[in-house]
């Protein structure tokens, strides 16, 4: 057959559902760093298996759909750690703001809102992140879609999980994605762009709330 698992690329980005796509066939240097200097330098060739189903044009567009969901699978992590950070301060302010008397009606309003706005979208997220160190993690590992352990949010709410489900789908045997892997790739493309579009606005209010607080000895520091 043609051997499953094209998320163990060489050279690696990482275990589990963070793993991107082989190499594509050709000719490489590896090379030996230390200290910012190259040591020592070898020639490296990469051939495609020849019992696998995917060669020219297919092999390339299979290539190109991978990466394409691996670059996003990180995009996706970089805003779901950002989220994953911010949420011990958000629950930290919401306890106290309300009883502050010395913070400004229009703040905590503001507040109010942008919390408001914060809990909607960090579900989508799966955020908070279950257990220590789960941050940067997002999608958790496999081929599967669910939420992993995740705190926040149903699995299918999770957009991380969704992009790295499509991601595993595609990568999981050496063939052309059919046309329903290649639907669910596009759906969890589309839902990542608009909740990462979302959460983006949510730590861009934040970080500016966070400046406006500070005075008060609220604290947001927003990666």
């Amino acid at each position: 057959g043609g051997g499953g698992g094209g998320g163990g690329g060489f050279g690696g980005f990482g275990g589990g559902g963070t793993a991107g796509p082989h190499v594509v066939p050709g000719n490489y240097a590896v090379a030996l760093i230390a200290g910012g200097q190259a040591l020592d330098t070898k020639p490296m060739r990469i051939i495609m298996d020849p019992e696998a189903r995917l060669a020219g044009a297919e092999r390339t567009r299979w290539n190109a759909i991978a990466t394409e969901l691996h670059d996003a699978h990180r995009r996706g992590i970089g805003v779901q750690t950002a989220l994953n950070a911010l949420h011990p301060q958000m629950a930290d302010v919401a306890g106290k703001i309300g009883a502050a008397a010395n913070v400004p009606a229009n703040l905590k309003s503001q507040f109010e809102t942008l919390n408001r706005d914060y809990e909607a979208v960090r579900v989508k997220f799966g955020v908070p992140l279950a257990g220590p160190g789960a941050g940067g993690r997002g999608g958790g590992g496999g081929g599967g879609g669910g939420g992993g352990g995740r705190a926040g949010g149903a699995p299918d709410q999770n957009v991380v999980n969704r992009i790295a489900a499509a991601k595993n789908g595609v990568m999981a045997i050496w063939e052309p994605p059919s046309d329903a892997v290649t639907r669910q790739a596009a759906t969890a493309r589309t839902m990542l762009t608009t909740a990462m579009s979302e959460a983006n606005g949510v730590l861009a209010r934040a970080r500016t709330l966070g400046a406006a607080l500070r005075q008060y000895n609220l604290t947001l520091n927003v990666p």
